[in-house]
C-alpha cells in the first residue's frame, strides 16, 4: 500500500495499546489485539468499543474510542434490580458521530453479535464501505441455544435464584433464550446490507452467501495468542500419571456441558481411570447446574475437574499435561479453543458441527463425532486411551496444519489485502456507476 488506509474497527472488547505494540495479549485482551500487533504499522487504526466511562484514547499505533451508554449507571442498577440485559440502550448515534470524527476509508465490524451491526444501512448510505467478520452466527446459535432441554426446562429453569451479581430478583433462562433470539432476528435483517464478509470455514462462507448472495467473501484465518505458537505438545512430556482429558468451553448450553459429564459418567462406567478438567466453568454456573438437574443420577461423581476460568499460561499448562482435547459443543463456526488445542499438537476430538470440519481432517488432523451423541464421544475417549500411536500421529498432523492455517503473517497478508481489493472495488465502483454499490439499499 503506497499510503496508509484509516480503518475503523468496531470489536467487543478493547485492543490492549500495549498488547499492539509488544505483540502480547497484555490483561487478557483476546485474539484482536494479536492481529492489531500485525497490522498497525501498515495502516491507520481507530477501535471502537463500548466503556461506560473511558473516552477518546490516542497511541502512537492506534487510537480507541469509546461509546458510552445513555444512564448507564441507572441502566446498570435496574438490571441489578430486575435483571434487565439491556445496559447499552441504542448506541447507533454515538458510532455514527465516531464515523463522523474519523472519517474512515473502511469500517471493519469485528461480529455480529453486538449492536454494531445496526449502522450498516447508515454506512452503505454514505458510500462508506463495511466488513463484517463472521464470529458466532446468532441465527445459527439461536436455533441451538436449547441444545438438548427441552422447552419446559428452559421455562422453568431458574439461571439464578436472585442476591447474585446478575440480579437482585431470580431469573428465569428464559430471559436469556429472548435476549438471544432478539439478537438472532436483527442479524437476519442488517447482515442482508453487508456488501463484504470476513471468514474463515467454509460453513461460515455459506451463511454469508445465504445472508447476501451478491456479497463478496474473504478468507481471513484467526491469529492466536504467541503461547500457542511456541508450545507443543507431546504423550512423553505429559506428567499426569492418570489418564486426561482437557475441554475449554463457555457457560452456555449450546457448548455441551451436558454431553461432557455424560460421556464422563459413560467412562466412569466402562471401567476407565481418568480426570477430565474442563475450564471455564465452575460448580456454580448455570450450564453445570442445568446438567446435573437433567441428568440426575448419570452425572459422573468423581472423573470432572472444573476449573473457572484460567488465564492463557494456565491454559497451555493444563493442555499440555492432557492426553487429549475434546470438544462436545452442539454449534461452532471457528472455534478458539480448539484452534488453540489444534496448534498445540494435542490430539482432539470434535463435533462435527459448524465450521468445525474446515479444522479437523477426520482421521488425520483429529476426531469429528456426531453432535450430542455422549456414547460416540466417550467412545471415541476410550479408543485413543488405548492407542498412544494414534494420538501422537493425530497430534503432529493437527500441530502442522494448524500452524500454517494461523500463520501470522498470512493472516496479516491476507486482511490486508482484503482492505485494498474493497478500497479499490469500491473505488471502481463509484467512478463507473456512483450507484452500483452491493445491496447498498435500506433494510
Amino acid at each position: 500500500m503506497n499510503s496508509k488506509l484509516k480503518v475503523l474497527w468496531f470489536t467487543n472488547m478493547e485492543v490492549n495499546p500495549q498488547s499492539v505494540t509488544s505483540g502480547l495479549n497484555a490483561g487478557g485482551r483476546g485474539w484482536l489485539s494479536t492481529l492489531a500487533s500485525q497490522i498497525h504499522q501498515e495502516i491507520e487504526l481507530h477501535v471502537v468499543t463500548v466503556h461506560h466511562s473511558k473516552t477518546r484514547l490516542k497511541s502512537e499505533y492506534l487510537t480507541n474510542h469509546y461509546l458510552c451508554p445513555d444512564f448507564y449507571w441507572l441502566r446498570r442498577g435496574l438490571c441489578w434490580i430486575f435483571g434487565e440485559w439491556d445496559m447499552e440502550g441504542d448506541l447507533t448515534p454515538a458510532m455514527l458521530r465516531v464515523v463522523e470524527e474519523v472519517n474512515p476509508d473502511l469500517v471493519h465490524i469485528h461480529g455480529s453479535e453486538k449492536q454494531f451491526i445496526k449502522i450498516i444501512p447508515h454506512l452503505n448510505e454514505c458510500d462508506i464501505p463495511v466488513l463484517v467478520s463472521l464470529q458466532g452466527v446468532m441465527s445459527v446459535i439461536a436455533k441451538k441455544f436449547t441444545a438438548a432441554y427441552s422447552k419446559s426446562f428452559i421455562r422453568t429453569f431458574w439461571y439464578h435464584g436472585g442476591m447474585s451479581k446478575k440480579s437482585l430478583f431470580p431469573m428465569r433462562l428464559s430471559i436469556v433464550f429472548k435476549q438471544i433470539k432478539a439478537r438472532a432476528k436483527r442479524e437476519e435483517r442488517l447482515l442482508k446490507a453487508v456488501p463484504y464478509f470476513a471468514g474463515r470455514t467454509f460453513w461460515d462462507r455459506s451463511i454469508a452467501h445465504l445472508f447476501n448472495p451478491r456479497a463478496v467473501y474473504f478468507h481471513v484465518d484467526r491469529v492466536l495468542k504467541p503461547i500457542y505458537y511456541k508450545s507443543c505438545w507431546s504423550s512423553d512430556k505429559v506428567t499426569s500419571q492418570v489418564y486426561t482429558i482437557h475441554t475449554t468451553l463457555s457457560n452456555s448450553a449450546y457448548k455441551g456441558f451436558d454431553v461432557i459429564a455424560e460421556a464422563a459418567f459413560l467412562l466412569e462406567q466402562s471401567g476407565l481411570t481418568f480426570k477430565w478438567r474442563v475450564a471455564g466453568v465452575t460448580k456454580r454456573s448455570w450450564s453445570v447446574r442445568a446438567a446435573k438437574r437433567k441428568l440426575g443420577k448419570r452425572y459422573p461423581r468423581h472423573s470432572l475437574v472444573l476449573l473457572g476460568h484460567l488465564s492463557a499460561d494456565k491454559l497451555v499448562e493444563s493442555m499440555l499435561n492432557a492426553h487429549q482435547y475434546a470438544s462436545a459443543s452442539y454449534i461452532e463456526n471457528s472455534p478458539n479453543n480448539l484452534a488453540e488445542a489444534l496448534v498445540l499438537g494435542l490430539p482432539c476430538i470434535a463435533t462435527d458441527v459448524g465450521g468445525t470440519s474446515s479444522y479437523i481432517e477426520n482421521n488425520r488432523t483429529g476426531m469429528l463425532i456426531p453432535s450430542g451423541d455422549p456414547y460416540a464421544l466417550a467412545g471415541c475417549i476410550r479408543s485413543l486411551a488405548k492407542d498412544v500411536e494414534k494420538r501422537e500421529a493425530l497430534g503432529k498432523q493437527a500441530r502442522k496444519n494448524s500452524i500454517r492455517r494461523h500463520s501470522p503473517s498470512a493472516a496479516k497478508t491476507a486482511l490486508l489485502e482484503a482492505y485494498r481489493a474493497i478500497i479499490e472495488g469500491e473505488k471502481h465502483l463509484i467512478e463507473s456507476n456512483p450507484r452500483a454499490k452491493p445491496n447498498s439499499g435500506n433494510v
